[in-house]
Formats: C-alpha cells, sequence, structure tokens
C-alpha cells in the first residue's frame, strides 16, 4: 500500500508513476500522494456525459481529444503536482507528447472536476487554483447533489450555472454547448 512521503521525502513525478496501484485513486500534490474515494454514480454520469458531450464535438470538427478520469497532469515541478481531473480536453496543437508514457506535461486547456460528497470546499478551490495557475483556459466544476455548474476562466471570471443555463467552451472551445439540464439528465 503506498504511504505518504514525509515533508523531507518529496515524491518527483516519475517515483510516482512507479507506486504500486493498491485500488486507489491518487494524485501527487506538492509531492505528497492523496487518495481519493471513486466518485459515486451520479458524480460520475455527469462527468461521462460532459466528456461524451466533449468528445463528440472536438472529434467532428478535428480540434483535439477529451479524455475521461484517470489521465494524469503533471502540472508542477519541485515539488511535483500531477492531478486528475474528472474530465479533460487538450486541443489538437497539443496532443503531440514527447513521452506517451508519461504524465500529459501541464494542464488540459478545459479541466471538468464532478465534485464528490468527500471533497473539502478547500480541496476543490485548491485544485482551481491548480490547474488555472497551470494554464487551464478553463475549470468547470461539476456538482451533482445540488445540479449546478461553476465555469471558472479565471480566479475573478467565474459563472453560476444552474440547470436552464448553458455551458459553453467560450474562447478555449468556440461552438461547443451544452445545457446544464442535460449533465444531470
Amino acid at each position: 500500500m503506498a504511504t505518504s512521503p514525509t515533508t523531507t521525502n518529496l515524491l518527483t513525478a516519475k517515483e510516482f508513476m512507479a507506486i504500486p496501484d493498491d485500488g486507489c485513486r491518487l494524485e501527487l500534490i506538492a509531492g505528497k500522494v492523496a487518495r481519493r474515494r471513486y466518485a459515486w454514480w451520479n458524480e460520475g454520469l455527469a462527468g461521462t456525459k460532459i466528456c461524451l458531450s466533449l468528445s463528440d464535438y472536438v472529434v467532428q470538427n478535428d480540434l483535439g481529444v477529451a479524455l475521461s478520469a484517470g489521465v494524469g497532469y503533471h502540472i508542477k515541478s519541485s515539488p511535483d503536482h500531477v492531478r486528475v481531473p474528472s474530465v479533460g480536453f487538450i486541443s489538437r496543437e497539443r496532443t503531440n507528447v514527447e513521452d506517451p508514457e508519461a504524465y500529459f506535461p501541464g494542464a488540459p486547456d478545459i479541466a471538468v472536476e464532478c465534485v464528490t460528497t468527500c471533497d473539502t470546499y478547500y480541496y476543490v478551490t485548491d485544485k482551481v487554483s491548480d490547474w488555472l495557475e497551470a494554464g487551464a483556459g478553463m475549470v468547470v466544476v461539476v456538482d451533482a447533489h445540488n445540479k449546478s455548474v461553476m465555469a471558472h476562466r479565471s480566479h475573478t471570471d467565474v459563472a453560476f450555472l444552474k440547470e436552464a443555463d448553458t455551458l459553453d467552451g467560450g474562447d478555449v472551445l468556440p461552438g461547443w454547448r451544452m445545457t446544464v439540464a442535460d449533465i444531470f439528465a
């Protein structure tokens, strides 16, 4: 079973990759291993619907790839951060990765975070900040329990959306749109 390193024994992204799979969802935050529980049905279903919508749009328009949960993004070094969104969109121009057997280098263009019941406010806001500071053009926070979405285009440009509203890709993914009601249908 993987254990969290002490503050004097921080892991690199490469060392993090070598941790044996113990069945837990893991992220590397400032060189320390963080465990997360898996999403519940409604949380995972919301992320899947967004991923399918993004994927259909980007494939039809040859704009890049939409990736589901499980892909790690190496977003900071010294100490290393490897974060895992529920869904990530990467533009076609950025899909040529030098080492395909490593984590994606940098943030996705759009990171989608489906909040779980165990996520704290601090954890979610910290993760949004990490994505934005690493270069994500938009971070979408999905709360399946309240059927709401927050679209962060920066730390100060945040849209709070309810079921009657529409989430769009803005200037990060022009033309992509999905009603919030469809995310939770």
